[in-house]
């Protein structure tokens, strides 16, 4: 029997800038992804290899704008958030 308990959850279309043609996935997330578990999802679905830092440059729902980087180490050398102290449902509408 299947549950009919339906998880919030984001359907995205990502897609890699400037590629011709164009590169793109789409990924099913729960609401409640962190911003390190997303991370380690795009580099997963695009078969990339985690050798960078990442960050995300946004305004939240609150109107705010935040700069989130990972890993957390580097986050204090730039004057950031460290990345898994925030869940995607903070940047987007679900």
């Amino acid at each position: 029997m299947q549950s009919t308990d339906a998880v919030p959850a984001f359907d995205l279309r990502i897609s890699v800038e400037g590629t011709e043609p164009e590169i793109w996935r789409r990924l099913q997330l729960p609401e409640t992804v962190t911003v390190p578990e997303f991370h380690r999802v795009l580099q997963a679905a695009f078969g990339w290899e985690n050798r960078h830092l990442y960050g995300i440059r946004c305004t939240d729902l609150r109107g705010e704008r935040r700069v989130i980087v990972g890993p957390d180490e580097a986050a204090d050398d730039i004057d950031a958030e460290p990345a898994s102290r925030v869940a995607l449902f903070e940047l987007l509408d679900a």
